[in-house]
């Protein structure tokens, strides 16, 4: 018995590891893998129902035969409810089959199930007086069946099959083939009354049926949505934690960063006396190791002031942050400004073409004073000294485009896929020894996405990249948040790229 139960327990996982990889929870049909255990727990419950029917059935059989042998055709009734009996049995040793524990395998036993009832419960209609049959009311009963055990569209397929059989019975009947035998009057296999108490037997047990089920259906909704409504609560608990440690990861990390920067500066500070001769007696070999520790500094200082920029733009976002009305375009031109002269230095140009009228946008200046200033050092860092750089800014359609062109190192695509998240830089970029954090792109497409915008890359590898930011232009002036046709360049924006 452990080793049966064993068995089923790892089918049980391999059916539900099956689902999740062939498109999430949901399996066969689209349905969830709760439906499918659901489904499988109703299939091996209709299989014990179907003994009651097929035991019961025979004892009554056998006892109509005894009271009122007549000319009925008991031996072909006898067929059908054996032939339900064997049926059955079939399925009865399919339950314990990995086949129908898969959610498709039950599926597929739903249905065959439910169409072999169908056509045997058909038969015995027609024989038993076609539409007038006593058992005419089981048709609803397997009808709910259908519509619980069963995918819509397949359900709906076998009651239009079922609607068919009997009108198949009336066609026959109507042309005088396989006229229906089992009558009940003074000239019929019984008398009227037995009939009708049949009708009312077998129209109470579908009722009791089609009620139980319905019964069975709320219950299982109401316990649904019980289960949702406990792992709604807890779910918002947890975020609600997650979002305490959250806040206190970013507060941490700013204390951090910020208190870093004073001693960070000091330390500087002296190298310089040092460097700049200062300070006496200082060999060449002592200003080699005090340069490599002054770039490792200008390293550490470049990380910090990603990380300030970061927890300013989590811990405010930037849809909360002050949105003011500003021209893009004067706002990119003054980067560029400050960024030429480092450009120069290592030889490349940088060419803009940009409008000669403002472009508006609604967006916190000193956030987009970020990107822009990413996007531009980016560029001359990787631009592998290839001419020209270029900044282009153009309208498109209620929005505006601002692109920065290299002609340097390219992205592959492997890394095109990690190239906006967190602390990400590819490996031909390390091995350059190009410094960074890899932290401004991630920065620039929370800003860009904050404000309603979007960032786009087209790269090629060996031949550079462009990188494109889309953002809505703003409304006219008197709708605008508020009024300012300069950028301010606020001195926390300023200091953390000093």
């Amino acid at each position: 018995m452990t080793t049966s139960s064993q068995q089923i327990d790892s089918e049980e996982v391999q059916s539900t590891e099956l689902c999740l990889t062939t498109g999430g929870p949901v399996c066969a049909h689209g349905l969830s893998i709760e439906e499918c255990q659901t489904l499988r727990e109703r299939l091996i419950w209709l299989v014990k129902v179907r003994w009651i029917v097929v035991i019961g059935g025979i004892g009554m059989l056998f006892a109509g035969f005894l009271l009122f042998p007549g000319d009925a055709l008991w031996g072909a009734l006898f067929t059908i409810i054996i032939s339900l009996g064997l049926a059955n049995l079939v399925w009865f040793l399919r339950t314990h089959k990995s086949e129908v524990r898969r959610c498709a395998g039950a599926i597929d036993f739903a249905t065959w199930q439910i169409l072999v009832d169908f056509a045997l419960l058909a038969i015995a209609v027609h024989l038993t007086g076609g539409i007038t049959s006593p058992l005419v009311p089981l048709f609803i009963l397997h009808g709910v069946f259908s519509a619980i055990l069963l995918p819509t569209r397949l359900a709906i397929r076998v009651i239009i099959l079922t609607v068919l059989l009997i009108a198949a019975s009336l066609v026959l009947g109507h042309l005088g083939l396989g006229v229906p035998v089992w009558e009940f009057g003074p000239d019929g296999v019984a008398p009227r009354w037995i009939g009708e108490l049949a009708r009312f037997a077998f129209l109470v047990v579908s009722l009791a049926g089609a009620t139980l089920q319905g019964l069975d259906l709320s219950r299982e909704i109401r316990n649904r949505y019980a289960r949702i409504t406990h792992l709604a609560h807890e779910l918002e608990l947890r975020n609600d934690e997650l979002r305490q440690v959250d806040e206190q990861r970013v507060r941490l990390l700013g204390t951090a960063s910020h208190d870093l920067r004073s001693p960070l500066a000091a330390v500087e500070s002296h190298i310089e006396l040092f460097l700049g001769d200062y300070v006496p007696d200082v060999t060449t070999i002592q200003k080699a190791y005090l340069r490599r520790m002054k770039e490792r500094l200008q390293g550490l200082r470049l990380f910090i002031n990603d990380l300030l920029d970061l927890t300013a733009i989590e811990s405010k976002g930037t849809k909360t942050a002050e949105l003011r009305r500003f021209d893009v375009v004067a706002q990119v031109m003054e980067i560029v400004t400050e960024q030429r002269p480092l450009a120069e230095g290592l030889g490349l140009e940088i060419v803009t073409e940009l409008p000669d009228e403002p472009i508006h946008v609604s967006a916190p200046p000193g956030h987009l004073l970020l990107v822009w200033t990413n996007l531009i050092s980016n560029a001359i860092k990787y631009g592998a000294g290839r001419s020209p750089l270029k900044v282009t800014i153009r309208k498109e359609n209620g929005h505006v485009a601002v692109s920065v062109q290299d002609s340097g190192l390219g992205i592959s695509q492997e890394d095109l896929a990690k190239l906006f998240t967190d602390y990400f830089r590819s490996p031909s970029v390390k091995k350059a020894g190009i410094p960074g954090t890899g932290l401004g792109l991630s920065i620039a497409r929370r800003v860009v996405e904050g404000v309603g915008g979007h960032i786009d890359v087209a790269t090629k590898l060996g031949e550079g990249s462009t990188f494109t930011i889309v953002l809505p232009m703003a409304p006219p002036e008197g709708d605008s948040v508020a009024k300012s046709d300069r950028a301010p360049q606020t001195p926390a924006d300023s200091d953390s790229h000093s």
